[in-house]
């Protein structure tokens, strides 16, 4: 029985040595990356200890018997350790935000335990001795040692069948392999003696689970660089619209007859605008807000030559210094002016331009005076109000503004009106990274 713990041991560190080396091959995020190489070292441990322990059994000698205690109690830790990083991993999906900080903590705890009650054992006996030979034997409250790492698994088993719907097919067959198979050998490992099953079903458990779990992530990650591409289109569809270019174009052969100096002039802005468009649609990186409220300036000074003085623009800018997606400012500003101020009975009306900074973010406001609608129609998340057919969605491209904001991990988009009082929309822009996402 020896020489095949020995030969499994040896496998195991093997194979997880090349794991924790590949860790990062594959498209995988950085949550994934980190508890991948913590769970793949722990397994080492697990792995390495029993062939220590495998190596110096029955060699006399205090030596020997010191490095027997040491690998022992690894051996018996390694399991708990494991279970803690992979209920860590578990949380971090299901839970980003750390609403249910109790859990993290039990999981804490259960290791903590462990790692006492072993510490006991190494002087009391409590679950294993070494006799005198150096040769390893259990003692009757031997199946106790299980009872924290069974407890940990109980507690992600219900986390699982809780809140699967947070799971994808494949996080949920990988987690539930992780835990159902180790804890079967574990019942089994109390019945038979001799050879260590609980360390080569933890491995092919493992292996399985990250498997599962790469795989799904690299396909998650060519979907959304498909998403990407299809989100870029979109944005050039909603960002340049059909009637601002025609209304434009109208405006500019008017000017041709009556005012051909305004209407080179209009030219010029127009060229500008579809040349800011043209180059950010295809771009991800953050710009100064300075070039964002240039672009901003160019379609509104192009409103104002379409409708005069009935459109009145206000800046108040007490911060300029700061960083934002393209194409984000200037939509909302369009809808401002569109479906805000032209849609007052008599189509005047102001729009505000203003910029706060505060101690943890930048606030960019839009604020015009029009006629304003009820917010709790909005879906948040989307930008559409289901009872109207020409929604904000449509008009600017609201959920585009909403993902390219999102996308940098430090931006969101606040809608904020009620009938009657006009419209704000804020940019916020945080200066670090928000938690969670």
């Amino acid at each position: 029985m020896s020489v095949l713990n020995i030969a499994v041991s040896l496998t195991a560190v093997i194979v997880c040595t090349l794991s924790l080396l590949m860790i990062n091959v594959g498209n995988v995020d950085k949550r994934t990356e980190w508890y991948g190489r913590l769970f793949y070292i722990f397994l080492i441990l697990f792995a390495l200890s029993n062939l220590v322990g495998q190596g110096f059994r029955g060699i006399p000698g205090a030596g020997p018997r010191c490095i027997l205690y040491i690998s022992n109690f690894c051996e018996f830790l390694a399991p708990d350790l494991l279970v803690l990083t992979i209920s860590m991993y578990l949380l971090t999906i299901v839970d980003p935000e750390e609403k249910h900080k109790g859990l993290r903590r039990i999981q804490i705890f259960l290791a903590v335990l462990q790692t006492i009650l072993l510490f006991i054992s190494q002087f009391t006996g409590l679950f294993y001795i070494i006799d005198q030979a150096n040769v390893y034997h259990r003692r009757p409250l031997y199946p106790l040692s299980y009872i924290t790492t069974a407890i940990a698994i109980a507690l992600n088993i219900l986390i699982l069948i809780k809140d699967r719907n947070k799971l994808t097919y494949r996080e949920k067959a990988a987690f539930w392999i992780y835990f159902m198979v180790p804890l079967a050998a574990g019942v089994i490992q109390l019945f038979i003696y001799g050879v260590n099953i609980v360390i080569l079903s933890t491995v092919i458990a493992g292996l399985i689970m990250y498997f599962y779990i790469i795989t799904d992530q690299t396909e998650r990650f060519y979907r959304q660089q498909q998403e990407n591409a299809d989100l870029k289109f979109r944005v050039l569809q909603s960002q340049i619209q059909p009637h601002f270019l025609f209304n434009s174009l109208a405006t500019i052969r008017a000017l041709c007859r009556i005012d051909p100096p305004e209407a080179e002039r209009a030219v010029g802005l127009f060229s500008q605008y579809l040349r800011h468009n043209m180059s950010s649609i295809g771009s991800d990186k953050m710009i100064p807000f300075s070039r964002e409220l240039e672009h901003t300036k160019v379609y509104l000074q192009l409103q104002e030559i379409r409708f005069g003085e009935d459109l009145t623009t206000e800046f108040d800018l007490a911060c300029t210094e700061f960083q934002l997606p393209a194409l984000t400012l200037q939509p909302l500003v369009e809808n401002a002016v569109s479906h805000g101020v032209r849609k007052n009975p008599d189509g005047r009306g102001s729009v505000l331009v203003r910029t706060r900074e505060y101690k943890d973010r930048f606030v960019i406001d839009v604020i015009d005076d029009g006629p304003g609608f009820d917010i709790s129609v909005l879906n948040m998340e989307t930008g559409l109000d289901p009872s109207e057919e020409n929604d904000w969605e449509t008009h600017i491209g609201l959920k585009n503004v909403r993902n390219r904001l999102g996308q940098t991990g430090r931006g969101e988009l606040v809608i904020d009106s009620a009938p009657g009082k006009g419209t704000k929309a804020s940019i916020v822009m945080y200066k670090e990274t928000k938690k969670g996402r």
